[in-house]
């Protein structure tokens, strides 16, 4: 094999590929990155590729065979993961959802997500909660509105694009108010289990719902707080 490189820099072209293996595959044990998303095969054939002109000063047929493979299989798996992605569809509700909550999850993984629960529509005056009781689900408002009361009191609305509870579900919790659409609406509806189960089979949804539901309870507290700077009703939901 003719050399283009000193031995000094083959060496550490070889030794950054070895860094990016280990570091690739550290990451997805720790669930950092998912075994069959774009980064660790863009990972897998970086390191690749690195390692095979690192062997540009000392050439190993098996181990020079084995970068090759890796390179292929990752571009293999790439393409696929573009193929299936381009193929996916959403309806314009899933967009709207897709897009406000959850921005970085792939749509493949979105997708599943969509697929694990259940697009409804409800009329004015419908209770979609109660406080007290254990419901087990989430709800993403699409369209419409809902009253929140506590202790039969009216203490806020909710408007569309926002979740109904995210601060119990998870945990399979009583709900802490009672909920009752004020407008006719659609609206996403999905188990706990459901949820659950995803996030346990993928680290990147896990990570994704847990930092939607966070973000939508960080901003009802912050609005909490301000309304009770103005006097105003809270919502608890």
């Amino acid at each position: 094999m003719t050399q283009t490189l000193s031995p000094f820099a083959a060496d550490i072209l070889g030794i950054v590929g070895a860094v990016i293996y280990l570091g690739a595959y550290a990451a997805l044990q720790l669930g950092l990155i998912r075994g069959n998303g774009y980064l660790y095969a863009s990972l897998n054939l970086v390191a690749a590729g690195f390692v095979l002109a690192g062997m540009s000063h000392r050439f190993y047929p098996a181990a020079a065979i084995i970068q090759v493979v890796i390179i292929a299989i990752s571009v293999i798996g790439m393409a696929r993961l573009l193929i299936l992605s381009r193929a996916i569809r959403f309806s314009p509700e899933e967009q709207q959802m897709h897009a406000a909550k959850f921005p970085e999850l792939s749509r493949i993984a979105a997708r599943r997500l969509f697929d694990s629960g259940l697009w409804l529509d409800a009329e004015a005056g419908t209770t979609l909660m109660r406080e007290g009781e254990t419901h087990g689900v989430l709800i993403y408002l699409a369209s419409g509105a809902a009253d929140i009361y506590s202790a039969g009191k009216h203490v806020g609305t909710v408007e569309d694009g926002n979740f109904l509870g995210e601060m119990t579900v998870l945990q399979n919790e009583p709900a802490t108010a009672t909920v009752v659409l004020a407008r006719d609406a659609d609206y996403f509806r999905i188990e706990g289990a459901k949820l659950r189960r995803l996030g346990a089979r993928d680290p990147e949804v896990r990570v994704q719902i847990e930092n939607a539901l966070s973000r939508d309870t960080r901003l009802k507290l912050v609005s909490a707080n301000s309304r009770l700077g103005r006097g105003s009703p809270v919502d608890p939901s």
